[in-house]
């Protein structure tokens, strides 16, 4: 829950940053308006809320609570997804289209994935093969 809180800090700072600046450079000083504006028109409150609560804070919270739960390598692998289901949800969801290269690239993460996920079952798979040979025994694991 403390790397939570200090991301969420971090985010909340940045934006909070980013509207100062940008309020610098559209009107020359910081106007605040912007924040009467949003407090005094429900439909914006409202996805601000949504947008900070559930887009933003349930997802860092939930993201760190599963981190704990997977091992580094599943983890590089899982995070590596990011940018395939960004392309898949664009072009589905916006009929963005995807390049040859760009599915290629998909591919290629969904078959690292699998790969990653099967690994253990090929490789006992393979060791109980082994057995059945004469001669041939599996190497121990060293643990």
């Amino acid at each position: 829950m403390p790397l939570s809180a200090a991301q969420l800090t971090t985010v909340g700072g940045l934006a909070g940053l980013w509207y100062l600046v940008d309020s610098l450079m559209l009107y020359g000083s910081f106007d605040l308006s912007g924040i009467t504006i949003a407090a005094s028109d429900p439909l914006i409150f409202g996805s601000l809320l949504y947008t900070g609560l559930i887009t933003t804070a349930a997802a860092v919270v939930l993201e760190n609570f599963a981190l704990k739960k997977v091992s580094a390598s599943e983890l590089s692998v899982l995070l590596s997804t990011e940018p395939f289901f960004a392309a898949a949800f664009s072009a589905f969801f916006l009929d963005e289209s995807l390049t040859t290269k760009g599915i290629f690239g998909g591919c290629l993460i969904i078959a690292a994935c699998l790969s990653n996920q099967f690994s253990d079952v090929l490789t006992s798979k393979r060791e109980w093969l082994m057995g059945l040979v004469p001669g041939m025994r599996p190497k121990a694991k060293s643990d």
